[in-house]
């Protein structure tokens, strides 16, 4: 990684100080996203609906490796999230810019048919690729799986392994399949195998 690149890290900061890591983020002019949602809470005898963070200690900054460095002494409760290349090396978690733009995206609508879920594939029934057609998340990709306690099926975005966030009550006529990585290349080359064979 070039050290002076800015890329999208996904970061903890503990006890739930992800807006305080926001807000000093910010005062240095670093941008970082924090998925918010509406709760429902009562003051002065009145129900009223505000902004918190959707997930707590979670928090994504765009920034240069270098940049962080020097700001991080600042703020000891942010963390990076490690995760394991290929090579088995440790190495603190990077996601993609259009992964982070989309997810900011879908989360910026503050949809009550969004719904924050375990980021664990293993545990949903396998799923096909989709992308959405129609309706206010079009252009959105993800798995269309079954989720226990939600009726139908979901379509569930997934950030690099830290967070999911599954769009219910999306009718399977709104959806496409997406073919899979390198499908075409494997149908071109069985294809190429029996013309050899005639």
């Amino acid at each position: 990684m070039d050290r002076e690149q800015e890329v999208w890290f996904a970061m903890r900061a503990t006890y739930r100080r992800e807006m305080k890591a926001k807000q000093l983020l910010e005062s240095y002019g670093i941008e970082s996203f924090v998925p918010m949602r509406y709760s429902d809470t009562v003051r002065a005898g009145r129900k009223q609906k505000r902004l918190v963070p959707a997930i707590h200690n979670l928090i994504f900054v765009r920034s240069s490796w270098q940049r962080l460095k020097e700001i991080k002494p600042k703020a000891p409760y942010l963390q990076y999230i490690i995760r394991e290349d290929e090579q088995k090396q440790k190495k603190a978690l990077v996601v993609p810019d259009r992964q982070m733009d989309d997810f900011i995206r879908l989360v910026q609508t503050y949809s009550e048919n969004l719904v924050y879920v375990e980021p664990k594939p293993q545990e949903w029934r396998k799923g096909q690729r989709v992308r959405i057609t129609d309706g206010p998340f079009q252009g959105q990709e993800g798995e269309f799986v079954r989720l226990a306690g939600i009726k139908g099926k979901s379509v569930v975005v997934s950030v690099a392994g830290v967070v999911a966030v599954a769009i219910t009550t999306v009718p399977a006529s709104c959806v496409e399949k997406i073919a899979e990585a390198g499908a075409d290349a494997r149908k071109s080359k069985k294809e190429k195998r029996i013309q050899n064979i005639r």
